[in-house]
């Protein structure tokens, strides 16, 4: 995963806070956000409570998703932190009510991180500025351009890598020489 984007607006995230009684079902979150459809990549959980007990309740469950069973918990203790990615798969929640003393609570800060995916996806399609002098394209521009459409991301990454490693190891003379002869 690459390029993640923290929530400015802090959509979903902040502070959380459950009180006596309150549980929060078992779950998938949210894929997009809902002003900027981003894609919801996943989220940094630190818990806030101090001198918790397992008896309170309200440890974050992690499903498995295929078993419908709970594979893990974490205590919501102070300073106990997960992240974890989203998707259908990721399921989560505190599925017991909450059974802390008078007056406790059971507090999270949490924060969601976010891609655009289709951005991710259409690198392989990006491409320099492609020159027409004189009204006609230059035909190495038109080949790199026809190259990137009919070969797969995973060839252009390696003829790209591999380019720039013959770069490295030519001599500033033989570059100026090939670029000369492109025109």
């Amino acid at each position: 995963m690459v390029n993640l984007i923290p929530d400015p607006h802090n959509f979903g995230g902040g502070l959380h806070e459950t009180t006596n009684g309150g549980m929060f079902e078992v779950h998938a979150d949210f894929n997009l956000h809902h002003k900027t459809a981003l894609n919801n990549e996943m989220v940094f959980i630190t818990y806030l409570n101090k001198d918790w007990k397992p008896e309170y309740n309200g440890s974050l469950e992690l499903w498995d998703a295929n078993k419908r069973i709970c594979a893990a918990e974490i205590l919501p203790e102070f300073g106990h932190t997960a992240l974890f990615l989203h998707g259908l798969n990721s399921l989560h929640g505190h599925s017991t009510p909450l059974n802390a003393p008078e007056g406790m609570s059971r507090r999270s800060v949490a924060a969601y991180y976010y891609s655009n995916r289709k951005a991710n996806r259409d690198i392989a399609k990006r491409h320099s500025s492609v020159f027409f002098p004189n009204g006609k394209a230059k035909p190495w521009d038109m080949m790199k351009l026809f190259g990137q459409y009919i070969c797969p991301t995973v060839v252009l990454k390696i003829v790209s890598d591999a380019k720039e490693s013959v770069k490295r190891a030519m001599p500033e003379s033989a570059l100026a020489f090939f670029r000369r002869g492109r025109s």
